[in-house]
């Protein structure tokens, strides 16, 4: 089929339940775009608007395989109307397609900027291209056109954005400075890259964030494993210089160095045990003291280490350690850089449970997390607390206590809704067991064990001071615990049941001495 692209999306047919197509899109022989999607003539459940910034205002010939009739529609605005059906009120989410993993997190022109793994013609993951929003306050976010698409490289994968400030790239046009995209072309992920091994590459902004070009001497880093991915770039001021955190292969990370954020040199290899893909690299203050500066190298689950680097090797200073133990946080990545001023390390990881199929959309990001580096039980621990900005959320606060509770004994608060921010914090006896449940989400915290357990994932929970402390953030989709003021994250990747707007505790063993805290309803930010 051929077109002249004179619209700003091109518009298919798509359904959960066809097979998957492959769809070409070329001008004159040229390939320039590849995407795999399960176009449907028939029975559509979704019409998929496919942004058209690399074909508007070319005559385009558009083949499919296996061959089919091919229904095409065009549309100057997107076609679907947002939905709210099984959307979290609170988290990030595309309007419509696949999300994964968050990349290039950066602040830059006066707005976050959020990139991420996504899928604009279907439900489902593939198509890896990067998705692309804009915040002034980490929590309301603005989406915009994908920035980058697959191309005969592969799949664009994981990876990092930097601002290139002193334009040490040369890539700066105007006065603003580049905005840089570290990402991986995924060779071997689509037809047209069969055969081809992973290698890093660059795109760049010189508008402000609106349009990206591919670097045309790409690779930046060439071909090293069939594994190696996810470039984390982040600016070492002691030496001057960027250094790359990067996927290797196994348990293998590689640490790499630039001047010129063109031409890498490889530093030093360095094994997280059980760890794989999506690196994150980046100094923190130990106890919040500058002087005892420290560096966390982490991955995709959340295992990491804790040492020094000088900028040219990283000492890991302990055995590794975890901070999330459910199931619903993965691949997290950390601000290049926050708004000026702020001296907050904030990150944000993809919620990888599954939404119920019948959604326009499939996953979303956890809340933005503000992450520390604390001296406790003899260990160096990462913690991660939700940001602050998080509270302009709440639009009504409830307290609530209940009076020493034996085996047996519970204790019931009514919620509004299923958008909750609640904060608890008891004195438990020593053999003290409790039921939780938020909404029919069920944790069960055994002191005498010293454990917080949802379904077959468990996280360390501790007592300072004789007290437990949790956070709670509920949403549509999920539950985000947060115990001992962040020291371990319990994601629950499960739908609360608005048939049950309560809260609960329940002691099945033991005393519970005290319970009190808070909880808020939370205004949706859409």
């Amino acid at each position: 089929m051929k077109i002249f692209c004179d619209c700003r999306y091109l518009v298919f047919p798509v359904s959960r339940t066809a097979c998957t197509k492959r769809l070409e899109f070329r001008e004159n022989g040229r390939l320039l775009m590849e995407m795999d999607a399960a176009l449907d003539n028939i029975a559509p459940d979704q019409w998929m608007p496919l942004p058209t910034d690399l074909l508007y205002g070319r005559e385009i010939d558009i083949r499919v395989f296996p061959d089919m009739p091919l229904q095409i529609g065009k549309a100057e605005t997107k076609n679907a109307p947002f939905s709210t059906y099984l959307r979290p009120a609170f988290h990030f989410s595309a309007a419509q397609g696949w999300l994964n993993d968050p990349n290039g997190m950066t602040w830059y022109n006066g707005r976050y900027h959020l990139f991420y793994q996504y899928n604009p013609l279907g439900c489902s993951w593939g198509n890896m291209s990067w998705g692309h929003a804009e915040s002034t306050d980490l929590l309301h976010w603005e989406e915009k056109e994908p920035a980058l698409y697959p191309d005969e490289t592969g799949m664009m994968f994981s990876g990092s954005a930097v601002v290139d400030f002193d334009n040490r790239t040369g890539l700066q046009a105007g006065s603003e400075p580049p905005l840089l995209l570290y990402y991986t072309a995924q060779g071997g992920s689509t037809h047209w890259s069969a055969g081809k091994l992973p290698t890093q590459c660059l795109a760049y902004s010189t508008d402000g964030g609106a349009t990206f070009t591919k670097y045309d001497k790409n690779p930046v880093v060439a071909e090293i494993t069939d594994q190696t991915r996810d470039p984390k770039v982040i600016y070492h001021a002691p030496t001057g210089r960027y250094i790359m955190a990067l996927y290797k292969t196994g348990a293998e990370y590689m640490l790499l160095a630039s001047a010129d954020l063109l031409h890498w040199e490889p530093l030093q290899t360095i094994e997280i045990p059980e760890e794989w893909e999506c690196p994150d690299f980046y100094p923190l203050p130990l106890d919040g003291d500058p002087a005892r500066e420290k560096w966390v190298l982490i991955g995709a689950s959340d295992r990491y280490l804790v040492g020094s680097f000088d900028g040219y090797r990283f000492t890991p200073e302990q055995e590794g350690r975890r901070l999330h133990h459910g199931n619903g946080s993965y691949a997290a990545q950390s601000f290049f850089q926050a708004a000026p001023q702020d001296p907050r390390r904030i990150r944000i990881a993809w919620n990888n449970a599954a939404v119920p199929a019948g959604a326009a959309f499939q996953g979303f990001m956890n809340i933005p997390c503000e992450m520390s580096l604390r001296q406790l039980d003899g260990a160096m621990q990462l913690c991660a607390q939700p940001v602050e900005e998080v509270v302009r959320l709440r639009c009504d606060t409830v307290p609530f206590s209940a009076p020493p509770l034996d085996a047996g004994g519970s204790f019931r608060q009514p919620l509004a809704s299923t958008a909750q921010d609640i904060c608890i914090e008891g004195v438990p006896g020593d053999d003290c067991r409790l039921l939780l449940s938020f909404c029919g989400i069920e944790l069960t915290a055994d002191f005498s064990e010293g454990t917080l357990s949802w379904k077959q994932y468990t996280a360390p929970l501790t007592c300072r001071g004789g007290k437990f402390r949790l956070r709670v953030l509920l949403d549509t989709a999920s539950a985000e615990v947060f115990l001992d003021e962040g020291q371990a994250i319990l994601v629950c990747g499960a739908l609360p049941d608005a048939n049950l707007l309560y809260w609960e505790a329940q002691v099945l063993g033991g005393q519970l001495h005290s319970l009190s805290g808070v909880a808020s309803s939370l205004a949706s930010i859409w």
